[in-house]
């Protein structure tokens, strides 16, 4: 269950990095931390030329997840519509509805991802996301 594996060690690292942020903010730092999670095909492997060659992935959902991070707010984990549906009734998420996303022609749904400490505040709505029991 690799949606569910991902989503739980983004969990994790959310409430890791937001007790390293919390110190930070003490010392007047204005510190955030959102992530994008997306689920698909993509391209991996030594991408480059001779003289430079990287290790890198590369493609659609690649590009989808890079505009979800981006567009995450502080203590948001935001996961694409394939995410959610993998890993329905497991993790609570909410559907934020539908998003502009740079470089996407068409709207993209979204859905909200809670931490460990806000999960109670998290609706999770299955029917939403085609999940049915």
């Amino acid at each position: 269950e690799p949606a569910l594996r991902a989503v739980e060690m983004a969990i994790d690292m959310q409430d890791a990095v937001q007790r390293l942020i919390a110190a930070w903010r003490l010392r007047g730092h204005a510190v955030g931390f959102g992530i994008g999670l997306a689920m698909g095909w993509a391209t991996v492997g030594r991408i480059g030329y001779e003289a430079r060659v990287d290790y890198t992935a590369i493609g659609n959902v690649v590009n989808l997840a890079s505009r979800l991070c981006s567009s995450a707010d502080d203590r948001q984990i935001l996961i694409d519509h394939s995410v959610a549906r993998a890993v329905g009734g497991k993790i609570p998420v909410a559907a934020l509805g539908m998003r502009r996303l740079k470089g996407f022609d068409e709207q993209v749904p979204v859905y909200d991802v809670g931490t460990r400490s806000a999960r109670s505040d998290v609706v999770s709505d299955q029917s939403e996301i085609g999940v049915t029991s």
